[in-house]
């Protein structure tokens, strides 16, 4: 199916009538999730957006700390490429970079700036997760007992995925009997 569709909208490297047809067409070319986008859904997306002509109509949205399909063949790099790009000031290209969260409250959004600042790494998540990585708060919530946030993990003797997968399980099913029973 991806053949098929590059074939219909690329040939030799140029886009076919069909990719002109809808770059035409559309206005914009929005893309959300744009750190788990592959090779295909990239050229496919270059075929039928107007950057070649000169016209920036192309608005990507992602993440990079939310990349999780590599096992989809997602290309991160992708993403990163344009971040970085777009960060040193290309002319036609424009980074803004949304950081406020408007959905966790601050303990949340502490507890997780704080772990993963210890954790994230270029070689691990292809990031550094420093000032302009961090979530910060967009909504103000009224004060309430029992949002402190908990970090739980599962121990496992030789750490083989089954075992861990087994335990990740229990301790999750007996958070959950705790927190129904109380």
């Amino acid at each position: 199916i991806e053949h098929f569709a590059l074939n219909i909208l690329i040939r030799d490297g140029e886009p076919t009538g069909t990719a002109k047809t809808y770059r035409d067409y559309y206005k914009a070319v929005m893309i959300d999730e744009y750190q788990d986008s592959n090779m295909v859904q990239e050229l496919i997306l270059e075929a039928v957006s107007t950057k070649e002509e000169g016209k920036c109509n192309r608005f990507m949205v992602g993440d990079m700390k939310q990349s999780i399909y590599r096992f989809r063949m997602a290309r991160p790099e992708i993403f990163m490429e344009k971040y970085e790009r777009y960060t040193n000031g290309s002319p036609d290209d424009r980074l803004i970079c949304l950081k406020q969260n408007f959905r966790s409250r601050e303990e949340v959004l502490h507890t997780t700036n704080d772990i993963f600042r210890r954790i994230m790494i270029p070689q691990i998540g292809g990031v550094v997760y420093d000032d302009d990585a961090a979530l910060y708060l967009g909504a103000e919530y009224k004060p309430a007992d029992g949002c402190e946030t908990e970090l739980c993990l599962a121990v496992t003797e030789d750490g083989n995925s089954e075992e861990r997968r087994t335990a990740e399980a229990y301790m999750i099913a007996d958070k959950i009997r705790y927190l129904m029973a109380n």
